[in-house]
């Protein structure tokens, strides 16, 4: 949406609303390294979203990773370029890039996150389940990141990936977000509790009408999750 049609449109609408957003999401990245075009149109795309988040007085805007077809290293200087000119884009906005780790794209593992970030002066957004995604060891990604890290994402994964309640699952959250207290991390933490495994579970229980085998389930370490 264009900025102005935004300020015009929906901005009369939020008068007198108390609220504040943390961040916004946006869908600049997922486009191939060597597709200039789309990174072109990011570029002005990215610049409109600064307009619109500064009149909602929003601070911070997440990107995602640019596509490579091999190695990030190999195509590094490509990559870090581009996210300098994105980073050039808003650099008069007051707003702070956040950038992620994810398996499918540049920022494959958090040393390449960290070679951006400090490449570029962007900020890490932190979620350890998609470090453990991304075949790493949550605890050490974050000690790596510590210093580049603006934002928490507290959201867990089972042993198949799968999301699970938050402390239950495989990325030691709860300690790695003990590690920020203790280092006096002050910025936001976003929960962000997925359950789609389990609510699809839920209802395949409820919908069991057999006593013997719904007492048979009250044991299930499942089943208590859902609980």
């Amino acid at each position: 949406i264009n900025p102005d049609d935004f300020k015009r449109t929906v901005m009369p609408s939020l008068k007198g609303m108390d609220f504040d957003i943390t961040a916004y999401w946006s869908k600049i990245g997922f486009f191939a390294f060597d597709d200039e075009e789309a990174y072109q149109k990011n570029l002005e795309d990215l610049k409109n979203i600064a307009k619109i988040c500064n009149l909602l007085k929003i601070k911070n805007v997440i990107i995602n990773g640019i596509k490579v077809l091999k190695d990030p290293t190999y195509y590094e200087d490509i990559i870090l370029e581009k996210y300098k000119g994105l980073q050039k884009a808003i650099e008069k906005t007051g707003i702070t890039l956040l950038i992620y780790a994810d398996k499918n794209t540049c920022f494959s593992d958090a040393g390449k996150l960290l070679t951006i970030a400090k490449g570029s002066g962007m900020k890490v957004l932190f979620d350890a389940s998609a470090h453990l995604e991304c075949g790493e060891v949550p605890m050490a990604a974050y000690r790596h990141l510590k210093d580049s890290i603006s934002m928490f994402v507290a959201r867990d994964v089972d042993i198949n990936n799968n999301p699970t309640v938050l402390g239950t699952g495989e990325v030691n959250l709860l300690n790695i977000l003990r590690m920020g207290v203790k280092d006096k991390f002050e910025g936001p933490i976003i929960l962000k509790p997925e359950l789609p495994y389990y609510k699809n579970r839920a209802k395949y229980y409820q919908r069991s009408k057999i006593p013997g085998y719904n007492l048979f389930l009250l044991g299930n370490k499942e089943f208590k999750a859902i609980k």
